[in-house]
């Protein structure tokens, strides 16, 4: 199996995974009763925004030559604080704030936990880069 096939079949078993799990939650009420709940999302929505930036792009074809290492890596990093902060307003707006606390300080805690999920998706790619076939 190729390295961007893998890499295809992980952001839709991330996503799909991301889907359940966000639909159990609301549906019982998980985010009340389980205090990381919403970190395993937001950690599984950094994971599949990294994995789905290297697919792009590394393997979508829109970048010849290819781009870098660091390019790729802050990529990365851009496409999951993006997609995390307007995640963040999109709950704010929509009344779907889950936080007891310090709505701030938990808007940061799953600011870094975006990222850090897309960061471990940086990771896995380059360190499998090497291992796989290109295509």
């Amino acid at each position: 199996m190729s390295l961007k096939r893998l890499t295809g079949l992980l952001i839709i078993a991330v996503f799909a995974l991301l889907i359940i799990f966000y639909i159990m939650a609301i549906a019982h009420e998980l985010f009340f009763y389980i205090w990381w709940y919403d970190i395993m999302l937001h950690f599984l929505g950094g994971l599949g925004l990294g994995l789905s930036a290297v697919y792009v792009c590394y393997f979508s074809g829109h970048f010849r030559p290819r781009l870098s290492r660091n390019a790729i890596f802050y990529t990365v990093l851009f496409s999951a604080l993006l997609v995390g902060v307007l995640w963040e307003v999109f709950e704010n707006y929509s009344g779907l704030t889950y936080s007891f606390g310090n709505y701030r300080l938990d808007t940061i805690k799953d600011m870094f936990t975006d990222v850090f999920g897309s960061i471990v998706a940086y990771v896995f790619f380059m360190r499998n880069f090497s291992a796989f076939p290109y295509e």
